[in-house]
């Protein structure tokens, strides 16, 4: 996931996604899928969609067919499944300290460079539940923006035409293929003011320091930056 520009950069990206690391991660071939399912429930995003895209950024051949892995790094376009986390955010943090920063981490192949402000380690940012959360409000995001599903997930992989359409369709293969998911998002649980409560209630305690606003009620999604960082363009 490479996307970086958009006329909304939405300041709950930077909130410091601090969930505890989910259980059993890494022990199946299966954390990439739990995590994207309870993360579009959460986001209100088409589960089939975030599942797809999972199996696209992440995905590798798994007994017949395929499954999205958690420990994969996309290194300056080498796609790397590590056998565990440990070994990936060994060569992360390496890659890290020699100066490079263009790397895809997680089930949701989060770009570094452009998003690791908003995690607080590379060892969360490969966690499945904090990945796919994280990927889950963005797609929502530019759900928001586009009102189009499929355009949405084009602009997940990128902000130019010519590099989201094949990305689109290539996630919507994918789609058909993903047994047993809801096609559309289950209702959002709301609070009176109109905030995902789901995500409000992971989102309270982990806030690394005071912001201004942190909802648009509206658009339901996070806006505060944090006081240092500025908008990206």
């Amino acid at each position: 996931m490479r996307y970086r520009r958009s006329k909304h950069w939405f300041g709950w990206m930077a909130v410091a996604l601090l969930l505890p690391p989910s259980a059993n991660a890494g022990r199946s071939n299966d954390s990439c899928a739990a995590a994207a399912e309870a993360a579009a429930i959460a986001a209100n995003v088409p589960p089939a969609w975030m599942q797809a895209i999972a199996l696209a950024e992440s995905g590798r051949r798994d007994g017949d067919g395929h499954a999205a892995w958690p420990w994969t790094v996309n290194d300056k376009g080498k796609g790397i499944w590590f056998d565990d986390q440990r070994k990936a955010v060994r060569h992360v943090k390496r890659r890290l300290t020699e100066g490079e920063t263009m790397m895809d981490v997680g089930c949701f192949q989060i770009n570094w460079r452009w998003h690791g402000q908003a995690f607080a380690s590379v060892e969360m940012a490969f966690d499945p539940k904090t990945n796919a959360t994280y990927a889950a409000q963005f797609l929502r995001a530019l759900f928001e923006e586009t009102g189009s599903w499929p355009e949405a997930v084009g602009r997940y992989h990128s902000a130019t035409p010519a590099l989201a359409k094949p990305y689109m369709e290539k996630v919507a293969q994918m789609r058909a293929s993903v047994p047993n998911v809801r096609e559309h998002p289950a209702p959002a649980q709301v609070s009176g003011n109109g905030i995902l409560l789901s995500v409000l209630t992971a989102a309270r305690p982990l806030l690394r320091q005071a912001r201004q606003a942190l909802f648009d009620n509206r658009r339901r999604v996070f806006i505060a930056l944090p006081p240092t960082q500025s908008r990206m363009p």
